[in-house]
């Protein structure tokens, strides 16, 4: 009875099997998902959002203005589009700025 509580009840080949990563896995590409994400836009939307995107190159050395742009895309995307995918990007970006103890 007591090898029952304390041996492996688990077979060690299916812990080799499920750790084993997946080989064709495609890795997720961001451009692919903000390209088909704009696509679904209105033309006066789209202007907004590249209008704004110009001005993250326009400020590459200034960390709280990318945060600022960063977060004012997240918004977008968040309540004007609803599309949450480049909403947790453009957060996630502005998270990495931001040097903060949050």
């Amino acid at each position: 009875m007591l090898l029952f509580f304390f041996d492996k009840t688990v077979n060690p080949n299916k812990i080799a099997a499920a750790a084993a990563p997946a080989s064709n896995v495609e890795k997720l590409n961001f451009n692919d998902v903000l390209n088909k994400s704009k696509q679904n836009l209105s033309i006066s939307q789209k202007q907004f959002v590249e209008k704004i995107e110009k001005k993250i190159e326009d400020n590459k050395n200034e960390v709280s203005a990318k945060v600022n742009i960063y977060n004012q895309l997240a918004m977008f995307w968040k309540d004007s589009a609803r599309v949450y995918e480049p909403y947790l990007f453009y957060t996630a970006e502005a998270a990495k700025l931001e040097n903060s103890e949050k």
